[in-house]
Parts: structure tokens; C-alpha cells; sequence
């Protein structure tokens, strides 16, 4: 499993739980110079669910590269693997979280991942796989 973006017209998933929260960040170390926060909210049981539902949609074949959300956050993540592919993208924010928020915080400190690829399948035929829904 690679990165980068491979092929026009992939969907992008983020997976997991999105908190509107900004804390520990790399963007509010660096815009806001807040040195010292609070750190991000992390449940080892929804990690737990989120790793395993990762490996089974890479298990069939669902997937065409992943990528991480680390320093930087999410629009560093897809920067990267955009950069990587030689490809670009295009996103929609949530609607109940702050831009900021949405697009530069850590998300759980390094342990969400961001997820790419539908093989030439509806999506809403793709929403409806069990994995997904587990």
C-alpha cells in the first residue's frame, strides 16, 4: 500500500471520528504560537475499530493507497500524496467544524488515517459493503 494518488475520479474517505479541535496541533504551534495545549482526545477502542476496518477494505481490494494524518493535518496528508502522484484534488469541509479545525489539526495525534479509492464502483454500492458499516 502506497500514498500517493494513483488514477482521476477516486473518492477520498477520512476515517474515524472528526473533533472540532485544534490542540497540539502543528498549525496552532506555528500560526497561533501556542506552545503548550491540550492534548488531542484518543480512544483506543475506536482506534482499535478503525485499524481493523482498514485492513479488511485493503483485504478486498478496496483500496488504492492510504495515507496517515500527522503533523500538519488533514490538507498536509493530501498535499503529500498528491505531490507524490502527481495528482490534484478536491474536497468539501465539514459544515459543523471549524475550516481550521477541519484541515490542519493532527486528528488524533497520528492515529487516523485518510483513505482513497473506489475500483470502478458506485459509491453508494461501496457505502453498503459490511466492513464499511462494522
Amino acid at each position: 500500500m502506497t500514498l500517493h494518488f494513483k488514477d482521476a475520479g477516486h473518492h477520498i474517505f477520512l476515517l474515524g471520528k472528526s473533533t472540532d479541535d485544534i490542540g497540539c496541533s502543528e498549525y496552532l504551534y506555528s500560526y497561533h504560537k501556542v506552545k503548550y495545549s491540550t492534548a488531542p482526545v484518543f480512544d483506543l477502542e475506536e482506534e482499535f475499530a478503525v485499524q481493523k476496518l482498514i485492513r479488511d477494505l485493503i483485504a478486498m481490494n478496496l483500496v488504492s493507497s492510504a495515507h496517515d494524518v500527522s503533523d500538519g493535518g488533514l490538507f498536509i496528508s493530501l498535499l503529500e500524496s498528491a505531490m507524490a502522484g502527481k495528482k490534484g484534488f478536491a474536497i468539501s469541509t465539514d459544515e459543523d467544524y471549524r475550516k481550521d479545525a477541519f484541515l490542519l489539526a493532527n486528528l488524533r495525534a497520528e492515529s487516523w488515517y485518510l483513505f482513497l479509492k473506489i475500483n470502478s464502483m458506485p459509491l453508494q454500492k461501496w457505502l453498503q459493503i459490511p466492513a464499511w458499516n462494522s
